[in-house]
């Protein structure tokens, strides 16, 4: 379980980036599930790159 607490007016995938190495270390070879505010699609290739599947699904 990876758990980060950070402060409520920072964006999420701003700390996401800010956080990458630990992510990519923690998360490779492996698929994420999430929302589409929390990726783009430059980022998502360095996901892709380090091996980390970044899926965006579409809220309803």
């Amino acid at each position: 379980m990876l758990i980060s607490i950070n402060p409520a007016n920072q964006h999420d995938l701003d700390i996401l980036k800010e956080n990458f190495r630990g992510f990519v270390r923690e998360f490779m070879n492996c698929s994420i599930i999430g929302d589409k505010g929390y990726i783009d699609k430059g980022f998502e290739n360095l996901l892709r790159q380090g091996k980390v599947y970044f899926e965006a699904i579409k809220r309803n």
